[in-house]
C-alpha cells in the first residue's frame, strides 16, 4: 500500500523538492530571497514568502507536501481499507491538509535553515558590514522617519551574501530604488542605514569626521 500508484502525485511533489535541494546545493540558487514586497501581504508572509530564500522555501514546501500527502494517504488507506483516489472525498482532504501543513511548516523550517546558512563564515561583529556596498533588493529604501524598512543584498568582507533590513538616514536626499548600489554607513540593532553610492549623500557623509567608519 505504501508504494501504490495512488500516491503518484505526492511522489512527484517529493521529487521536485529533492531536485530543488540539489539545485541549491550545486548552484547556490538559495542565496537569493523572495522579493520583500510580498511582506506587504500577510498571508504570504505567514507562509514564509519574503522571509526565507525562495528556492529553499519551495524545496522545503514541495518535499513536505509530497511526504505528508504520501503518509496521510497511506494512513487513511490502512484505516478504511481503500486508498483515497478521488478528489471529492478523502483524496481532497489529504491534498488540502498536506498542502496547508507543508506551507506552514515549510516556512518555519526554511527560515531556520536560511538563517543557519547565512551565519556560516560570518564575523562575530556586525560592524564588519559598515562601509560595504550593496544592491537594493526591495522596491526602494524608505527614510527612517517613515517607520518602514527596505532590503539590501550585501557581500561582507568574507564574501558571504547577506540580505539586510535597511533604511535611509533622516538627512539623506536621494532615495535608492531596486537594483541601485548603496553604501552601508551605520547600524542600529538589526537595522542598517544606507545611502546611494557615489552620490551627494555619500560626499556629505565622507565630509563628516564623525561618520561611523571609513569606506572599505
Amino acid at each position: 500500500m505504501l508504494f501504490d500508484p495512488a500516491h503518484f502525485i505526492y511522489w512527484i511533489f517529493l521529487l521536485i523538492g529533492i531536485a530543488l535541494f540539489f539545485l541549491i546545493i550545486f548552484s547556490g540558487a538559495g542565496e537569493e530571497d523572495a522579493d520583500s514586497d510580498v511582506l506587504e501581504i500577510p498571508v504570504l508572509s505567514f507562509f514564509g514568502f519574503g522571509r526565507a530564500p525562495l528556492f529553499l522555501l519551495l524545496a522545503t514546501d514541495f518535499s513536505l507536501w509530497g511526504l505528508s500527502g504520501w503518509l496521510l494517504n497511506t494512513a487513511i488507506g490502512q484505516f478504511t481499507g481503500t486508498l483515497p483516489e478521488r478528489f471529492w472525498g478523502w483524496g481532497g482532504v489529504v491534498f488540502l491538509v498536506s498542502l496547508g501543513s507543508s506551507l506552514y511548516m515549510g516556512g518555519l523550517i526554511a527560515q531556520s535553515i536560511g538563517k543557519l546558512f547565512a551565519s556560516f563564515g560570518e564575523d562575530a561583529s556586525s560592524e564588519r558590514l559598515l562601509g560595504c556596498t550593496g544592491t537594493v533588493f526591495s522596491r526602494n529604501i524608505p527614510l527612517t522617519s517613515e517607520g518602514k524598512l527596505g532590503q539590501v543584498n550585501v557581500r561582507d568582507p568574507a564574501g558571504n551574501l547577506l540580505k539586510l533590513d535597511a533604511c535611509l538616514p533622516e538627512w539623506a536626499q536621494e532615495r535608492p530604488i531596486r537594483g541601485q548600489e548603496v553604501l552601508v554607513i551605520d547600524q542600529e540593532e538589526s537595522t542598517y542605514f544606507v545611502i546611494v553610492k557615489d552620490s551627494l549623500d555619500q560626499a556629505q557623509w565622507l565630509a563628516n569626521p564623525e561618520n561611523p567608519q571609513n569606506v572599505h
